[in-house]
Parts: structure tokens; C-alpha cells; sequence
């Protein structure tokens, strides 16, 4: 997923440096000034792709374009295409805007380290002036000295097929809710989702309760059965309609039921989860919106199941 991000943010910056300016209309207002709308802000080493803010101050009656620049700066300086991707260095403002912003990729890696800094700063701006503020700072916060957040990224689940009994992989993705988010911000550091499940990006396998020993080194999360475990709701047509997609058990016998958890373990250096071995496994079901009640399987069933880091 992460490099997919990278390919696309690279097709962008070479869209944009293609434009002609040839036609273009700049702004001819002389009270438009452009400003890094913060002098600071941080984001995660592992989050997608942010904007660093820019504001536009005055009335514009034509294009405005911002050209800017990123150094290194501080103790732990971030450099560019190493720590992060910039989409592009030169930012196109139609007329009337009031804001844009630089699009920038952290880029994940493994190593511990203390908060990456460096700076986004205006250096020419084409139908305007700049403003009070040009500079940003920007922070990296690593992720990967806590073990919480270690334990994003990519990775590969295996598993056995119940019914053909032959082994099934599948990439999926880690990630913890976002802190940053009202609305997720109270999950984070108790949930992660595990996303590509049957290859569909859309369905995660959810565990709860994460928990780490810092004096063993031993860390737990839980799957809760019948916890949904899908992005929103799906309509399946037919006489099911919308439905949540649910982690479901079986046992030995192939008998499904949504009742109870289990509890799957990781270790330093947090590069497998994994899943008790008996006579279990578990699978994907659907629980109607109308209904309330657990309908059937939907996808696979999974027995001796691991997930390791991709490689």
C-alpha cells in the first residue's frame, strides 16, 4: 500500500511539472499575500499522505502560484526522498482561493529514533507576495519504539483453508485508528485493524485489548467474535441487503457461532503475531442490518493462521 502511495504521488509531481504556464492568468490584486499558515506541526513517521497548510490572505482575481522548498533542520534532521516525498515543490492557487497546501509521504521504516524535523518554506510566490510567516517545521515522530505502533505496516497472513485444506496467503495491512481523528482518537493505543483480508481491502480483521509487558517483552490483542469487521456496511442485494461484515469461530466440526474471543501473542521484534494453535479457526460472516442476527459465512474459514512481516 505504501509504495502504491509512492507511485502515485511520483505520477503527480510529473502531471504538475508537465502544466504549461503559458496561458496562464496570474493574480494582479496588490493586496494578496501568501503565509505557512503554522510555524510547527507533527505527524506520525507511519501516517498517509498530510498537508502542510499554506493560507492566503486578500482577494485574488487570478492565479497565484508558491513555489517551496524543504531543508533539513534540527538534531535529527529529515531528509528528503529518504524520510519523506514532497507531491510537488510548486503549488498552483486558482483565483479567489483562500487556501492550499503541500501534499508530503512519510516514509515508514524500522529503525528507533527521536523526532525527525525538517522545514517547508516559501521561497517565491508568482502573483502575490509572501506573507509574515514562510516557514513551516515540520515533525516526524517515530513510530517504532513503541510497541504499539511497531506493529503497523505490512504483513502477510497464512492460513489453511477448511474445506480445500491448502495453504492461503494474503497481504494485509496493520493500522491504529487515527489520533487525530475526534472520532477515533479514543481507540488509539487499545485497537489495531488488519486490513486485505480475501484480498479485499475493505475488510479487516479487528483486534481489541492490546496489551504489552515491557519487562517480558510479551505482548496480547484479542479478535472478539461478531465485532464487525468491515468499513461500513455493504449491500449484498438480495434478500440479505445492507449487512456488517463479522469475524465469526468455528469449531473442529465446522460449526460457526459468534460467541466468545481469542487471544493472539507477539514478541520482540514484533515481526509475528501469533494466533493458539487446537481444533478452532475463523472466518468471515454477515449479520443483516434489518435483522440484527448472524445470516452465514461469507468468506473462507482458517485454520493454523499466522501473520508475519513482509519481507
Amino acid at each position: 500500500m505504501k509504495l502504491n502511495k509512492i507511485f502515485a504521488i511520483s505520477l503527480a509531481a510529473l502531471a504538475m511539472t508537465a502544466c504549461s504556464d503559458d496561458s496562464t492568468e496570474y493574480n494582479t490584486a496588490t493586496d494578496v499575500t501568501v503565509s505557512m499558515e503554522r510555524t510547527t506541526m507533527e505527524v506520525r513517521e507511519n501516517s498517509s499522505v498530510f498537508n502542510v497548510p499554506i493560507s492566503v490572505e486578500g482577494t485574488s482575481n487570478g492565479t497565484i502560484i508558491v513555489t517551496v522548498e524543504t531543508t533539513p533542520t534540527g538534531s535529527e534532521p529529515a531528509k528528503a526522498d529518504e524520510n519523506y516525498l514532497v507531491t510537488s515543490n510548486r503549488i498552483i492557487i486558482p483565483a479567489d482561493a483562500t487556501s492550499a497546501a503541500v501534499e508530503i509521504l512519510p516514509v515508514d521504516n524500522t529503525e528507533e529514533n527521536d523526532t525527525r524535523t525538517f522545514n517547508v518554506t516559501i521561497v517565491s510566490v508568482e502573483g502575490a507576495k509572501i506573507g509574515s510567516n514562510a516557514t513551516t517545521t515540520v515533525g516526524l515522530r517515530d513510530n517504532d519504539s513503541d510497541p504499539y505502533e511497531k506493529l503497523t505496516g505490512n504483513w502477510v497472513f497464512t492460513a489453511t483453508d477448511y474445506f480445500d485444506n491448502v495453504t492461503v496467503q494474503y497481504p494485509v495491512v496493520i493500522e491504529t485508528p487515527d489520533p487525530d481523528d475526534p472520532e477515533q482518537e479514543a481507540y488509539f493505543g487499545h485497537e489495531l485493524y488488519a486490513w486485505g483480508l480475501e484480498g479485499y481491502d475493505f475488510v479487516c480483521l479487528p483486534f481489541r485489548n492490546f496489551s504489552y509487558n515491557e519487562l517480558t517483552g510479551e505482548g496480547t490483542m484479542d479478535i472478539a467474535f461478531g465485532d464487525a469487521a468491515a468499513d461500513g456496511r455493504l449491500n449484498f442485494g438480495g434478500g440479505i441487503g445492507a449487512a456488517d461484515i463479522i469475524a465469526v469461530y468455528f469449531n473442529g466440526a465446522g460449526s460457526l457461532s459468534t460467541d466468545g474471543s481469542v487471544t493472539v501473542t507477539f514478541t520482540k521484534p514484533f515481526d509475528t503475531i501469533t494466533f493458539p494453535t487446537g481444533n478452532y479457526g475463523f472466518g468471515l460472516g454477515i449479520v443483516p442490518v434489518s435483522t440484527g442476527a448472524f445470516t452465514g459465512q461469507l468468506f473462507g474459514l482458517y485454520q493454523n493462521m499466522k501473520l508475519e512481516r513482509a519481507k
